[in-house]
């Protein structure tokens, strides 16, 4: 006597029970055959939300119900009221990705995968799509896009400062600070930025936003504001790159200086000088000559700024 038994395929874990009982059949003629798998795979979309709005860059996970074999890329991600900087897997049924919001505005920042966007190792697509969202407000005060808006630029102790293509969009200018490593250079080489007039930092607007554009992951940033007439009235606080040669938004909260000297941030004081630090206290010559690349310096919940006009 022949009996069929369902055997599962490995992506069904809870059908075991089903193959256990082939071997409950003594030595009768056992015939295995596979279960079809056409259950479709499903995803999930969360965003990571602190407070009710905010301009920071925004983290998105993504996470399926099964593996799919590389069939889930960024291509399939659709996302409205920003742009998506950054996408990786984190293992086979989990991504994490990164949304910068669109600038000088408030919004919803959504995020979305449409159906069939991808397929599980059986081939089944995923039937329903998902999404998630998150609001933003990036309104504030243009210090500098380095275009319509630049402040004079001057480099020191061997740094080379000067405005260029973007490398990815080269319609697009930005600043380029090129440093050395060699004899000249030192671990507090950086640029000036003289602005025109005196930042308008209060107790709503504290916080700086930077596009950042790094030849390596984990560089810190030194961000220093400070009066051109008296620079011992200055604040300065650090960030880190995320990631090698791809745009992302540091984000340089002034409220409090993060260094055991910095002061804390006074709104009465005329702030018209920024300080930049590329590779803050790392000595020159380890990694060679390095070119960073900086666009768009907004202070969030300013409300205006007289900026320089045109290319200093």
């Amino acid at each position: 006597m022949t009996k069929i038994v369902a055997i599962p395929r490995p992506s069904f874990p809870g059908l075991l029970v089903t193959a256990a009982a082939a071997g409950a059949c003594g030595g009768e003629d056992v015939r295995p055959v596979e279960i079809l798998d056409i259950t479709p795979p499903t995803l999930e979309i969360s965003m990571n939300v602190v407070g009710a709005a905010t301009a920071l860059p925004m983290e998105v996970r993504f996470h399926l119900s099964e593996p799919v074999v590389g069939s889930f890329t960024e291509e399939d991600v659709v996302v409205a009221g920003g742009v998506l900087d950054r996408f990786e897997a984190l293992g086979p049924v989990d991504f994490v990705g990164e949304v910068r919001p669109a600038l000088n505005t408030a919004g919803l920042a959504v995020v979305s995968v449409p159906a069939e966007a991808f397929q599980d190792r059986a081939g089944n697509p995923n039937a329903r799509g998902a999404s998630s969202y998150r609001p933003f407000d990036t309104r504030g005060a243009l210090l500098s896009d380095f275009e319509t808006a630049s402040p004079r630029l001057s480099g020191f102790d061997g740094v080379a400062a000067w405005l260029g293509e973007d490398p990815v969009a080269p319609e697009n200018q930005v600043l380029t600070v090129s440093r050395p490593g060699g004899s000249g250079t030192t671990a507090h080489s950086g640029v000036v930025l003289e602005l025109c007039s005196a930042a308008p930092f209060s107790a709503d607007a504290t916080h700086i936003t930077l596009r950042s554009r790094s030849p390596r992951a984990g560089v810190p940033m030194l961000l220093k504001v400070e009066r051109s007439d008296r620079p011992e009235v200055f604040v300065e606080v650090e960030a880190r790159t995320g990631r090698a040669d791809t745009w992302e938004t540091l984000v340089f909260d002034l409220a409090d200086g993060q260094t055991e000297r910095s002061p804390r941030l006074d709104p009465v004081q005329s702030y018209d000088r920024l300080v930049l630090f590329p590779a803050f206290q790392e000595e020159p010559g380890v990694y060679g000559v390095e070119n960073y690349r900086f666009d768009d310096i907004v202070l969030l919940g300013a409300s205006s700024f007289e900026a320089c006009s045109g290319r200093e």
